[in-house]
């Protein structure tokens, strides 16, 4: 199975990533995205991704701020 999607880090900057293997169930909530891999012929090819998700159970800081 492969998944074709493209990341932007903080700066802006845009790359297309190939993931061969299995979409993460959570991969629709993610606000964070890591693709473990490489860069092939200007396409980063992925067999890792790690996903985080907002948290409800996250415990919020005293000034509101999680």
């Amino acid at each position: 199975r492969q998944l074709r999607f493209v990341l932007q880090d903080p700066s802006g900057e845009k790359v297309e990533v190939v993931h061969n293997g299995e979409r993460p169930a959570s991969l629709t909530d993610a606000t964070k995205i890591v693709a473990v891999g490489g860069m092939k012929n200007g396409v980063f090819e992925s067999d890792k991704l790690i996903v985080k998700c907002p948290s409800k159970y996250e415990e919020e800081a005293p000034n509101g701020n999680r």
